[in-house]
């Protein structure tokens, strides 16, 4: 199984030349889709359960269930700081 994170595609281009368009966040952190097929070859070369692209994103269980009950904390305290500000 393969968990691509963000990639970089043409939807940042298209997104900035709508009308209300904007950044797309993907344009700094996102990987090409060669990365992604590059990773995919090597997988299909060597298999294994699963290959998260960027290999960073493989921490993102881990940190999840060693710190989710934090954001289950702080998350509702920033929604509602941010309906205070609006």
């Amino acid at each position: 199984m393969v968990r691509a994170g963000p990639v970089k595609t043409e939807f940042g281009e298209a997104a900035l030349a709508l009308e209300n368009g904007g950044h797309v966040p993907t344009e700094k952190i996102g990987v090409t889709s060669e990365k992604v097929a590059e990773r995919v070859w090597t997988l299909i070369q060597h298999p294994r359960r699963l290959l998260y692209v960027p290999g960073y994103l493989r921490l993102i269980p881990w940190l999840e269930l060693s710190f989710g009950w934090i954001i289950d904390q702080v998350g509702p305290l920033l929604l509602k700081k941010q309906e205070i500000a609006k």
